[in-house]
């Protein structure tokens, strides 16, 4: 990836989910039910209990973090989006909770030895450029305690680079068009999608590093993760090309 690409890819990323559509739009894809979903299978996933220190990697709107605070896990939320945060902060007000939110990049975290659980979920990791993919993993490792745990939720590689490469659906009653492609050279899905709302015309894009299983593995182990699981959905059903979702759970070595 050239300089110049590699700002595009930022540039995009950033711009896509401080989109002041972005939340409507997403609205329609991570429902109160999917999260129930998620927060469920989480229970058997991962250890969480009352006390347990969870850092909720690219939490968004916080809608993860604000019912595991509200189970009594401490909680940190980090985002590189603003906008987004401000919708977490204002969740998290309004259920009564306190949740440390940082505005930063996942390559920036900071934080040494302090989380049991770390999680990153719903296609948040592969926006940034590939170089920072690498830092990203090893920053996450040295975040965790030895033997803590990593739940890492993205796109099922496999199965997109089969998809069809126009389509349209509906989002919060709005219609999509969404015309996307995959550079095999690179890796990378891009994704343009336009739309009307009231009465505009709206275009957003970005792009995605796709990563097969093999090779997020071999990037875990390789920054000091054991034990690395590959499932197909969050229930942990057994990884298959055509699997819904890639689901790696990896634990810190000791």
């Amino acid at each position: 990836m050239t300089v110049t690409e590699r700002a595009d890819a930022a540039r995009q990323w950033r711009a896509f989910f401080a989109d002041p559509e972005y939340p409507r739009l997403v609205g329609g894809i991570l429902t109160e039910q999917r999260t129930r979903a998620e927060l469920a299978a989480l229970d058997t996933a991962v250890e969480l209990s009352p006390g347990t220190r969870v850092l909720d990697l690219g939490c968004g709107q916080g809608r993860l973090s604000v019912p595991l605070a509200a189970r009594g896990c401490e909680v940190v939320g980090l985002d590189g989006s603003a906008a987004l945060l401000a919708h977490a902060r204002a969740a998290a007000d309004a259920a009564g909770v306190r949740i440390e939110f940082v505005h930063a990049d996942m390559r920036d975290l900071a934080h040494a030895d302090r989380f049991d659980v770390v999680l990153n979920m719903g296609t948040a990791f592969g926006y940034a450029p590939e170089s920072d993919h690498q830092p990203t993993l090893a920053a996450v490792r040295r975040a965790l305690r030895p033997g803590g745990t990593l739940l890492l939720d993205t796109e099922n590689r496999d199965r997109m680079v089969r998809a069809d490469r126009r389509i349209s659906f509906d989002r919060a009653g709005t219609t999509v068009e969404c015309d996307r492609s995959y550079d095999p050279y690179t890796g990378r899905w891009h994704e343009v999608l336009r739309w009307r709302h009231d009465g505009r015309t709206h275009r957003a894009e970005y792009s995605l590093r796709l990563y097969t299983v093999a090779e997020l593995v071999a990037a875990l182990r390789s920054v000091g993760f054991t034990e690395v699981d590959a499932w197909g959905d969050l229930a942990g059903t057994p990884y298959e090309l055509d699997s819904p979702r890639t689901v790696l759970r990896a634990r810190a070595a000791g």
